[in-house]
């Protein structure tokens, strides 16, 4: 309890230190910045907590469930294992025994302590279980991290509506170098007909274009009453066909139901994108200048809290989604890394498996830094 209320004096003495020095403003990012580093705490603990209930699911030993770096602020045991909040949440973990070599060299200790005789069990030790049960638990976070973006997405749709795509597909904005605007698209045209075809509604004309594929289409717009024909060279980005437009979609009101089934789609839609993007950045076919660290993250998160509750809720699901999908990825040290590393663990066998883990985690850390170093970078670059 001390250090409970010496935390929360610490946070006062801040507020008050900053309302003195700079201001509402200044204390109003604060608590922004704030909010959002309890958002990432949030996601973090959902992550683990996919991992968590695997190892439950499988019967395996887990000693520690820390969420943040640091020295811990909190910490508790509850059965077997102990909880620990850390100060810097920008990352967590779920100890397996036996999960990495050597990892399980005070296992025996923490064994008696009254309560945690099982983790000394070997046969719930991570690298005794089943390839099913740790191909499971690794997946699991992914899995949590994803699947939180759709109540997050259902509760937007449902408090404020979504967007309605059967609205007329009128431009609300062209952006800049762009097929759209080297065509002399401008804002406020309405766009009826694709290749001679009609469009009554911005989801026909967004389906028209992924259709058609990258390049030339023919375009008939109304502009101040009047039609216009206009030719469009479209390109493809990470996979799919943009032209430089985006529409003035109204907002309609949702059901539960449909709130939630919107969020499902609006959640495998991001999925999909932000894995090509993924695997395009790591295959080299992209540049790593858009890429965003924690520091240009963080960034977005505080403005979103002061953008009002849905946009921080949005950015959230995003940054959920992102956290999932980057951890699929086939890199050692990231769960899709290990996941691979297991399934060939399973094929050569455990001893040959020792010559090649090592260094193969090595270099996904590798791979890892080397992509936190671009990306801090370039969030300094735009501060």
């Amino acid at each position: 309890m001390k250090r409970r209320g010496f935390i929360v004096f610490g946070i006062c003495l801040v507020a008050a230190w900053l309302l003195q020095r700079h201001g509402a403003e200044a204390v109003w990012g604060g608590l922004a910045t704030a909010a959002a580093l309890f958002g990432f705490a949030v996601l973090v603990f959902i992550h683990e907590l996919g991992h968590f209930l695997g190892g439950l699911l499988t019967g395996m030993a887990m000693p520690s469930f820390q969420v943040g770096f640091g020295k811990p602020l909190l910490s508790k045991l509850v059965g077997e294992t102990e909880w620990k909040l850390c100060p810097i949440p920008l990352g967590g973990a779920v100890q397996f025994v036996g999960e990495d070599a050597g990892a399980a060299g005070n296992v025996l200790e923490l064994a008696k302590t009254p309560g945690r005789e099982a983790l000394a069990d070997e046969r719930r030790w991570f690298h005794n279980a089943s390839v099913g049960a740790q191909l499971l638990t690794l997946f699991m976070g992914p899995l949590f991290s994803i699947l939180t973006a759709i109540p997050l997405f259902a509760l937007c749709f449902a408090v404020w509506g979504a967007q309605d795509p059967d609205a007329p597909p009128i431009v609300a904005s062209v952006l800049a170098d762009l097929p759209a605007e080297r065509a002399g698209i401008l804002a406020d045209d309405r766009i009826v007909r694709l290749d001679e075809k009609p469009v009554a509604s911005t989801r026909e004309l967004v389906d028209a274009l992924q259709t058609a594929g990258p390049g030339h289409v023919h375009l008939v717009l109304e502009r101040n009453g009047e039609p216009l024909a206009l030719d469009l060279e479209t390109v493809e980005h990470e996979g799919r066909v943009v032209a430089g437009l985006s529409f003035a979609m109204g907002i309609k009101r949702v059901s539960a139901v449909e709130a939630l089934s919107l969020a499902g789609r609006t959640t495998m839609d991001m999925v999909v994108v932000q894995g090509k993007g993924l695997l395009q950045l790591v295959s080299g076919k992209v540049s790593t200048e858009g890429l965003s660290g924690p520091v240009g993250i963080l960034k977005l998160s505080g403005e979103s809290v002061r953008q009002g509750p849905e946009a921080f809720l949005v950015i959230m699901a995003v940054i959920s989604i992102a956290v999932g999908v980057f951890n699929l990825l086939p890199i050692p040290i990231l769960d899709g890394g290990r996941m691979v590393l297991t399934v060939l663990r399973a094929i050569v066998g455990k001893r040959a498996a020792k010559f090649y883990e090592t260094p193969a985690l090595l270099a996904g850390l590798a791979v890892i830094l080397v992509i936190l170093v671009l990306a801090t970078l370039n969030d300094l670059r735009s501060l």
